[in-house]
């Protein structure tokens, strides 16, 4: 649990500086990422998108040491909600939204009252319940009902996957662009879906690439939604 003195430090600075600060200690050896809707594995990086990572672990040498925790969160506009690296915890979103810590949850809603992050924090792991991540023209989007993935031109549902043990649990390569404003992607049309148990032994567990010519995806693809 984080500790109350620190989430009390956190809300007295972030009232002074616009700025939550605070650092999570006492991680587990078996701390683990769990996202909603789906069952990602990873040795280090969840989530990759366009060579940036939105969650990484890092084991360090001595196993008496606590796992490290790094990651970006963005909201749907594509604006830095909060960032942790090596465990300490920045939040900066003056003026733009509403960002939020009750006991050891955190969640955020835009200036729209729309809710794009949600997740909770232990020594044993972090739970993300709702993410709607838009960086680099690509967007995670996920609750309890659904995981899905816009890469800027097309969307796959990855809901009911799980991806065992890769480098890299999910990978995403995009050119393209997109503008997410009003955008439903739990209503939006899906293009093609992934499902089952991954276990190739790629860097990567699912890769989603559109880099090239057309749209390239590693992992069970379950037919392309009509």
């Amino acid at each position: 649990m984080l500790e109350n003195d620190w989430l009390d430090a956190a809300r007295n600075r972030r009232t002074e500086a616009q700025e939550a600060r605070f650092k999570l200690a006492g991680t587990t050896t078996s701390f683990e990422i769990r996202w909603p809707s789906v069952q990602l594995e990873a040795t280090r990086n969840s989530i990759i998108v366009n060579g940036a990572s939105v969650m990484t672990l890092a084991m360090q040498d001595n196993d008496l040491e606590p796992v490290l925790l790094s990651g970006v969160f963005c909201s749907r506009d594509g604006v830095e909600i909060c960032r942790i690296e090596n465990n300490a915890i920045t939040s900066r979103v003056p003026s733009l939204g509403d960002f939020k810590i009750i006991s050891n949850r955190f969640s955020y809603r835009n200036a729209k009252n729309e809710q794009d992050l949600a997740f909770t924090l232990s020594s044993s792991g972090i739970t993300i319940d709702r993410i709607y991540h838009v960086s680099g023209g690509v967007a995670v989007f996920a609750n309890d009902r659904c995981f899905r993935i816009h890469d800027g031109d097309k969307l796959v549902d990855v809901t009911g996957t799980r991806s065992v043990k890769s480098e890299v649990a999910i990978e995403v390569k995009s050119a393209g662009y997109f503008d997410y404003t009003g955008v439903n992607l739990e209503k939006m049309r899906v293009n093609a879906r992934i499902s089952g148990q991954i276990t190739n032994s790629n860097r990567a567990g699912i890769s989603i690439d559109t880099q090239g010519t057309g749209l390239r995806i590693t992992g069970m693809i379950f037919g392309s939604p009509g």
